[in-house]
């Protein structure tokens, strides 16, 4: 058998296309395995952002919803403190709670707080126009200034804290909308008792508290607390 040139230049451009394509197959699989490694890779460090995300997201709730239980549970021991007492009348115990021994300070039948506050500053600037100025006096001046700043920073306390309560049926999966009524009505006639210590007003208080109190609210509130404790980092 004889072969021509023909021949044999063919059986070399079919050896050559073999090899090329063996070395194309070749890098080509190599390549793949790097593409394949590069997906690998970018998707762990995906889902390790994602978790870190899910992990802050987790963090700021937990921290907004410990704010809030902070916040709620004050006022629900307040209250309950406020008629469990058996030495005070229930107005004197919630102004002895809310404001301390300053609460009646110049004026013992005080009920609407803001007015109380704008009476002793007008005693007090009456006290300060005396040209006769001597210890007592100044002991007067000192304790007077102590029980309107004690007042003004409670009531604006209670404002704030009134505002970061508004958020607590979106924080709490917990409480339903039975339980959300019950809260929303005790937040409000709370913060209104604050201003305005009247029997009417803590009647009301009361019967809100024993709502919030069948509602299991503050129960709700730390099993959702518990659902969002994280483990320590290391």
């Amino acid at each position: 058998m004889s072969f021509s040139i023909t021949d044999v230049i063919m059986c070399i451009l079919t050896a050559v296309y073999v090899a090329a394509t063996i070395i194309i197959c070749f890098f080509s699989n190599k390549s793949a395995k790097a593409a394949s490694e590069q997906a690998k890779a970018a998707t762990k460090q995906v889902e390790e952002m994602k978790k870190i995300q899910e992990q802050n997201v987790n963090i700021q709730l937990f921290d907004k919803r410990h704010k809030t239980y902070v916040t709620f549970a004050k006022w629900y021991y307040i209250t309950e403190a406020t008629f469990k007492s058996t030495t005070a009348s229930p107005q004197e115990s919630f102004k002895r709670q809310m404001f301390g021994n300053v609460g009646s300070f110049g004026k013992e039948s005080t009920q609407n707080m803001m007015e109380h506050r704008e009476y002793m500053v007008d005693l007090f600037q009456k006290s300060k126009r005396n040209k006769e100025i001597n210890d007592d006096t100044r002991q007067f001046q000192e304790q007077m200034q102590y029980a309107i700043n004690n007042i003004s920073n409670t009531l604006y306390s209670i404002q704030m804290e009134k505002g970061e309560l508004s958020s607590i049926k979106y924080l709490y999966t917990k409480i339903d909308e039975a339980a959300s009524k019950s809260v929303n009505r005790f937040i409000s006639v709370f913060y209104s008792a604050v201003f305005a210590i009247t029997d009417e007003n803590l009647i009301e208080l009361k019967e809100a508290f024993e709502a919030v109190k069948k509602s299991s609210v503050l129960h709700k509130m730390e099993n959702d607390l518990e659902m969002l404790k994280m483990e320590p980092t290391p």
